[in-house]
């Protein structure tokens, strides 16, 4: 997802003058951009709105990283819990070497599967689509102030 920045003319004049000032400066924004999107991915979409809390693994397992590459920062936001990225895109679960999966669904009982759809159920794009107006002002922000430090 790109986003685009609504910076005044003075700054767009100096980013073009200047671009090794707005580098350190997207990248201080995206960080704070991306600890906004982990706050609604935690707090909203994994209290109910998405998923329910059951151990609070997932919640607590999502994590952002802020990349610089030349005159490029990325920002991304993740978790490492195995069952993350099914929650997040939805799709199906064979087994790898059983001739069925089994599984226990409360209040019902043990089950048997050949294969089980898991409908998706996104809080990661969600949450950085619901403050995407907040991050673009933080990096746009970030960028007009270090202008403003250098001249």
């Amino acid at each position: 997802m790109k986003a685009f920045l609504k910076l005044s003319d003075r700054s767009r004049r100096m980013l073009r003058r200047m671009p090794d000032a707005a580098v350190p400066a997207l990248a201080k924004g995206m960080r704070q951009a991306m600890i906004m999107a982990e706050g609604t991915a935690r707090g909203e979409y994994l209290s109910g709105r998405a998923l329910k809390r059951r151990t609070g693994r997932l919640r607590g397992s999502i994590t952002h990283d802020v990349r610089i590459s030349g005159d490029k920062v990325t920002g991304r936001i993740g978790s490492r819990v195995i069952y993350a990225r099914i929650h997040e895109l939805g799709g199906e679960i064979v087994p790898r070497q059983a001739k069925a999966l089994r599984f226990h669904i409360p209040g019902v009982g043990w089950r048997t599967a050949k294969r089980v759809r898991i409908p998706a159920r996104p809080f990661l794009r969600p949450s950085i689509e619901d403050n995407l107006d907040d991050i673009t002002r933080v990096l746009a922000k970030r960028v007009e102030e270090a202008f403003e430090n250098v001249g």
